[in-house]
């Protein structure tokens, strides 16, 4: 009975090492930069960077209208939302922002780039949807 649970043991743990690797190499992979795509995307006045939580490259493109006060993502080149940010000063004091609820109603700014994460509030016909965190 001692071998067995040996045994075992051993298998779930050479099990887990492997899995531990192999997702060392996805990550590997998600990072290799394709030749060509930064300088492609400057020529288009974006910034070829990683992004959301998997880290995969993109081009991020700022659009135009970015920060203009908004009710609704027809009025935007991209959304019409509350980016959800924390904002803190040098000494590490941090104010939390005010947030409206679902269903208020709320003015957004249209969305700065074509980055699809984050924790953001779209804003549909000037009312506050669901918080939505994007990653």
């Amino acid at each position: 009975m001692r071998i067995l649970t040996i045994a075992i043991a051993l298998l779930i743990s050479v099990a887990l090492l492997w899995s531990c690797g192999n997702v060392g190499d996805q990550r590997e992979a998600v990072s290799e930069v394709p030749s060509g795509a930064p300088a492609d995307c400057a020529r288009q006045g974006g910034e070829y960077r990683q992004v959301c939580i998997d880290q995969r490259y993109m081009c991020v493109l700022p659009f135009s209208d970015a920060g203009k006060v908004c009710k609704d993502s027809t009025e935007c080149q991209g959304e019409c939302r509350i980016d959800v940010v924390t904002v803190c000063d040098e000494a590490g004091n941090c104010k939390e922002p005010a947030l409206p609820k679902p269903g208020q109603a709320a003015t957004g700014m249209c969305q700065a780039d074509n980055d699809p994460c984050g924790s953001v509030i779209p804003i549909k016909n000037g009312i506050a949807q669901k918080g939505e965190n994007r990653d």
